[in-house]
C-alpha cells in the first residue's frame, strides 16, 4: 500500500491587502497551516507529499519564505515531496524555482519541470509520479502529463494544475483538463490543483482537487483541507482532513428588524472568534439608537466597527446598494436640509412637467437623493 498526502494552492506570500492590518495575521496563519500539513504527513507516515501547484502566490518570494519552505520539506526526512509549478508560481523565466540554490534543496524534494522527462520513478515504492509545469499564468496548454510505460510501476500518479472542463463554465485558456483525457490517461491517481475547494472529479482514474489547506477568501465553500490517499491494489481510499483554522463568513442583516443597537450587537457577536473574518452587509440604512449620527438617521458604521473590532480577526461592515425608490418624498425629510429642499424642488418640476419630461425628472430626483444621502443606486 502507498500512502499519499495531497495538497495544493497554499499561496504563501499572498498580500491580503483588502484586510488591512489583519493581512499580516492571515499571512502568518498560512505558514502555520503549512507546518500543520507537514506535521500531518509525519503523523500519518506517508510515502509521498504531492503539491499540485501554487505553493507560492507569485514568483516574487522572499528568501525567508523560500528558506521556510525548504526547511519544512527537509523535516519530512525520507518522505518524498513532488511539486509542479502552478499558475501563480508558474515556471516562466522569472520563476522562483529557477533561482533556488542547489545546495539548499533537501534530497527528498522533486521538482517536476522537465517536459522531455516529466516524471520521477521511486523504485523503492514501485511508484512513478508525473507532472508538467505551467509556464504562464494563463494558457490553453494541456497540463495533464502523458503516461510513459518505460517503468514497470505498480502505481502511476499524475500531478496537474488546471481547470476541469465544465460546459459553459470553464475557460479554454485556463489550462483545460477534460474527462475524456482523464479516462484515457491510465493513471491510478490524479492530484489536481487550481480550484480552492475540495472536489472529486473522476472515479476512474481516481481524481481529486485537494483544495487549499487554508481558506483564502469569502465564498470558498469546502476549502481548508488536505487529502490522505491510500492506493492498495484497486482498493483505493481518499480521506478529507480539515487543516484550516480561518473562518471566512458573510451575512446579511436588515436593520429594521432590530429594536436597538444591543440586539444588533448580539446578533453579530454570534460569529465572533480570534480566527474569524466576517463581512456584514446591511440591507437598510436605518438609524439605531446608540450608533446613529445625531439628526441624520444614518448608521455610523465606524462606531459600530470600533465596538466589535477586537472580537474578530477582521470585520467588514458595508451597506448594500440601495434600490431606486420612486416613493421618496420631501414630506419625510426636514425642509431646512439640502436633501429636503432638493426633493421639494424636484417634486414641483415633476408636477408641472409634460408626460415626456416627467419620467426624466423622476429619475433625476431619485438619483439626486441617493447622491446627497451618500448612497449607491442600482
Amino acid at each position: 500500500m502507498i500512502k499519499i498526502l495531497h495538497t495544493a494552492d497554499i499561496h504563501l506570500g499572498a498580500k491580503f491587502s483588502g484586510l488591512g492590518r489583519s493581512g499580516d495575521r492571515v499571512r502568518a496563519q498560512l505558514k502555520k497551516t503549512f507546518m500543520k500539513v507537514i506535521d500531518l504527513a509525519l503523523e500519518k507516515n506517508v510515502d509521498l507529499l504531492l503539491v499540485a501547484g501554487d505553493l507560492f502566490n507569485s514568483n516574487q518570494i522572499s528568501r525567508a519564505t523560500l528558506g521556510f519552505i525548504l526547511g519544512e520539506f527537509a523535516r519530512l526526512g525520507k518522505t518524498h515531496v513532488c511539486l509542479v509549478p502552478g499558475t501563480h508560481d508558474c515556471y516562466d523565466n522569472s520563476s522562483i524555482y529557477r533561482n533556488i540554490e542547489p545546495s539548499l534543496v533537501p534530497p527528498n524534494f522533486h521538482l517536476l519541470v522537465d517536459e522531455e522527462n516529466p516524471f520521477v520513478f521511486f523504485e523503492d515504492l514501485g511508484v512513478t509520479v508525473y507532472g508538467k509545469p505551467n509556464r504562464s499564468n494563463r494558457g490553453g496548454e494541456k497540463p495533464l502529463p502523458v503516461l510513459n510505460q518505460k517503468f514497470n510501476s505498480k502505481y502511476n500518479i499524475a500531478l496537474a494544475h488546471g481547470s476541469f472542463q465544465i460546459p459553459s463554465k470553464s475557460q479554454e485558456d485556463d489550462f483545460p483538463i477534460t474527462l475524456e483525457e482523464l479516462e484515457k490517461s491510465g493513471f491510478d491517481y490524479v492530484a489536481l490543483g487550481h480550484w480552492h475547494s475540495t472536489q472529486e472529479v473522476c472515479k476512474k482514474p481516481l481524481t481529486y482537487y485537494s483544495g487549499s489547506p487554508e481558506q483564502l477568501k469569502f465564498g470558498e465553500k469546502d476549502s481548508g483541507n488536505v487529502l490522505l490517499v491510500e492506493l492498495n491494489e484497486g482498493q483505493h481510499r481518499v480521506e478529507k482532513i480539515k487543516t484550516g483554522e480561518l473562518k471566512w463568513q458573510e451575512m446579511e442583516l436588515e436593520l429594521d428588524k432590530f429594536k436597538n443597537s444591543s440586539e444588533l450587537l448580539r446578533e453579530i457577536e454570534k460569529y465572533e472568534g480570534e480566527q474569524n473574518i466576517l463581512k456584514v452587509r446591511f440591507k437598510e440604512n436605518l438609524g439605531l439608537k446608540g450608533f446613529s449620527e445625531p439628526g441624520s438617521g444614518e448608521q455610523d458604521f465606524s462606531r459600530l466597527k470600533e465596538v466589535l473590532d477586537d472580537q474578530f480577526l477582521h470585520l467588514e461592515l458595508e451597506q448594500m446598494p440601495q434600490p431606486l425608490n420612486s416613493d421618496i418624498s420631501s414630506k419625510n425629510l426636514p425642509q431646512h436640509t439640502v436633501t429636503g429642499q432638493f426633493l421639494k424642488i424636484m417634486e414641483e418640476k415633476i408636477s408641472s412637467a409634460n408626460e415626456e419630461n416627467r419620467e426624466k425628472y423622476q429619475q433625476a430626483k431619485v438619483l439626486g437623493y441617493l447622491y446627497l444621502s451618500g448612497k449607491e443606486g442600482i
